[in-house]
């Protein structure tokens, strides 16, 4: 195992921790700011660590998001990387106009 490994995951779990340190309602109530930008939220419904509730929230918040909901999967799946091409077309087609 390469050495920054086991630092990286110490990191992470603090983060997790401590919900990166952000207040409670911190994203959500900057999702705004992101109006304009190109938004696709790709989320599990089996996930376990991370319940329905927050994408569902954030996808409202953040203007024109697009929130796809994985019915078979948890944090990650095939089914969200089945949809990882239709989000690169539709981020290139915008690109294009």
């Amino acid at each position: 195992m390469r050495a920054e490994r086991p630092q990286a995951g110490r990191a992470s779990v603090r983060y997790w921790a401590n919900a990166s340190f952000l207040d409670d309602d911190h994203l959500i109530d900057n999702a705004p700011k992101l109006a304009g930008v190109p938004t696709f939220l790709s989320h599990g419904r089996l996930g376990i660590s991370s319940p329905m509730d927050f994408p569902v929230a954030l996808a409202q918040a953040v203007p024109d998001a697009e929130l796809f909901i994985s019915e078979q999967d948890g944090h990650g799946g095939l089914a969200m990387v089945d949809n990882t091409p239709k989000v690169t077309d539709q981020l290139a087609a915008t690109w294009h106009n």
